[in-house]
């Protein structure tokens, strides 16, 4: 086929397409019939079989783009799905706490927030609950609009913590050993990325954690000159132990049930279950 079409171009030791162009500006010229008639027939061939070679062509590029345009879709399909992985990813390491040990306790570095979760970071409020409850209270209320939690419980019950898997509401006991002063200071910090709190600090590590002051769900204002945090110890039927902090100091208090406090949890270890 390849010689074939070099005749038809070499015709006469001359080229096809110069011989018409020839033929166009010298019509006195006289070409054989016979050959030109051959002449004419080889171009209409030339013609015939680049029109197939061109379909051939675009066949195998439409089979091409097709392909190209399958991966395409499929490559989209799978950076979606790997978007949503590091999304999902994301949000598991932002959850993932490891805690701070204080004087022997394993201290979250966050409040608890929704129910199961923790608070974004160490500044964040978190969510108010009342003692014995797992259930998240509205920023702003009066303390006469709060149900109060009937129970006849001495500790706050597993199946009422709001803690996220593997933490708890902390014992009076765990409590205390946060405001052992000879071993922990405490510090009242003005302003912690924008967010007033209370600091402790283990004398012998020297690691802290920050507990931002939440106010209570009885007067949730913008001062936020006190924190209010529960344990999970009954005081005398009706109120129940929390650590309370602010300017002048820290303690641990009672208060009403139904008041609506900050919950830090505790690792919940072996070691610490019965402390």
């Amino acid at each position: 086929m390849y010689q074939y079409f070099y005749v038809l171009l070499q015709h006469n030791n001359k080229s096809l397409f110069g011989g018409i162009c020839n033929a166009a500006v010298k019509p006195s010229r006289i070409y054989n019939p016979i050959k030109l008639s051959n002449t004419l027939h080889c171009l209409c061939l030339f013609k015939w079989h680049c029109k197939c070679c061109l379909t051939a062509l675009d066949a195998v590029y439409r089979k091409i783009k097709n392909s190209y345009m399958k991966k395409v879709r499929l490559n989209l399909i799978k950076l979606a799905a790997i978007i949503i992985c590091l999304a999902g990813t994301a949000t598991i390491f932002a959850q993932e706490e490891t805690g701070v040990v204080i004087n022997g306790v394993t201290w979250a570095t966050r409040n608890v927030g929704a129910v199961g979760t923790f608070a974004e970071s160490s500044e964040s409020h978190g969510m108010f609950y009342q003692w014995n409850r797992k259930k998240t209270l509205p920023a702003k209320s009066n303390v006469a609009d709060m149900p109060v939690t009937a129970t006849t419980s001495t500790m706050w019950e597993a199946i009422n913590d709001p803690s996220p898997d593997g933490w708890r509401v902390p014992t009076k006991t765990e409590m205390k050993k946060l405001l052992d002063t000879t071993k922990v200071e405490y510090e009242w910090i003005t302003t912690k990325n924008g967010v007033k709190g209370g600091r402790f600090t283990d004398k012998v590590t020297s690691k802290s954690i920050f507990l931002p002051a939440t106010g209570i769900y009885l007067d949730h204002t913008d001062s936020y000159d006190h924190g209010h945090y529960w344990t999970n110890t009954d005081a005398n039927g009706s109120n129940a132990y929390h650590l309370a902090f602010g300017i002048g100091g820290s303690g641990l208090y009672h208060s009403n049930y139904g008041f609506g406090f900050s919950i830090r949890p505790v690792k919940n270890t072996i070691s610490e279950k019965n402390l």
